[in-house]
């Protein structure tokens, strides 16, 4: 596929959000988890040697901050995990430690999360349902969030920037092209 959109594509078109075949963190989100993994090497740094030097606490914090912060960059960014990967008959979620295939007539319709109702706490992030879905957790991740299960947080998609309305416009459009419905901007 190509890097540009269709000439013909508007912004809400889903012509548009049907040529992004994959979903990824975005550099902000990277940094952000990077940066928390070093400040473990601040950490333990401040205490090997600050005033009460404690050298055989603190090398090891700070050593443990460093292959956290290595480990992360490596998984997200030469791994690229986690991610989310489109095709025509399903979408693939690559979470750190976990892969899982879901197949486009085996889910709902993907939403925005329902999490805190104070939009100032909020954490947006796409949410959706699996066909046979059951039991207590499911029951109480539906009751937090609105769905059973819910995509990485973080992601956008590859080609463009985007929040989690513009991810579930674009899983929307995905699903609905599988389906064999019309898609739809405003699904």
């Amino acid at each position: 596929m190509s890097d540009k959109p269709p000439s013909s594509a508007e912004p809400g078109d889903p012509a548009l959000f049907l040529d992004v075949d994959l979903l990824r963190l975005s550099p902000g989100r990277v940094m952000l988890l990077a940066g928390l993994c070093l400040s473990v090497v601040g950490i333990g740094v401040s205490i090997a040697l600050g005033d009460r030097a404690r050298p055989d606490v603190g090398w090891p914090i700070t050593a443990m901050g460093v292959v956290l912060t290595a480990g992360y960059g490596y998984v997200a960014l030469v791994l690229a995990r986690p991610s989310v990967t489109l095709d025509r008959t399903g979408f693939t979620v690559r979470r750190l430690f976990r892969t899982t295939r879901y197949p486009w007539n085996g889910v709902s319709d993907f939403t925005v999360s329902t999490a805190l109702p104070w939009r100032a706490m909020r954490h947006r992030y796409v949410v959706f349902d699996r066909v046979g879905d059951g039991g207590a957790l499911i029951a109480a991740r539906r009751f937090l969030t609105g769905r059973a299960r819910a995509l990485p947080r973080g992601m956008e998609p590859s080609r463009f920037p985007g929040n989690a309305e513009t991810v579930a416009m674009i899983m929307n459009a995905w699903r609905d092209r599988a389906l064999g419905a019309k898609p739809t901007a405003d699904t």
